[in-house]
C-alpha cells in the first residue's frame, strides 16, 4: 500500500501497512514506525509530531503526520493528547 492508502484505511477503520512497513494501522491507531501518530476517539485524531508542535520526531514521521492531519477530524499536539487523557503517556513519545 502507499502511505496515502494506509491513511485512508485508518480513516475507514481498516488495517493496512505501507510497502516498506514504516506506516501502519490496525484501523484504530496509526503508527509511524512504532510511534502512535493517530488514534480513534469517536473521531480520527492525528498527533502532531512536526517541528510546528515543538515535538519533531523525524522527517519521515512529519510526512506521515501531514498525510494523517489532512484526513483526520482533529489534529492535536502530543502534550494535548496526554493532558486531555486521550492517550496514555506510555503510548506516545513526549521527550
Amino acid at each position: 500500500m502507499t502511505n496515502s492508502e494506509v491513511v485512508r484505511s485508518w480513516i475507514a477503520g481498516k488495517s493496512g501497512k505501507s510497502a516498506n512497513g514504516n506506516l501502519s494501522t490496525d484501523g484504530d491507531r496509526l503508527k509511524s514506525y512504532a510511534l502512535t501518530i493517530g488514534f480513534t476517539d469517536g473521531i480520527k485524531v492525528a498527533v502532531d509530531y512536526t517541528a510546528k508542535s515543538g515535538r519533531f520526531y523525524s522527517v519521515t514521521t512529519s510526512s506521515h503526520v501531514n498525510l494523517a492531519s489532512g484526513q483526520a477530524g482533529e489534529t492535536i499536539t502530543p502534550q494535548q493528547a496526554i493532558a486531555e487523557c486521550r492517550v496514555p503517556a506510555t503510548k506516545i513519545w513526549t521527550s
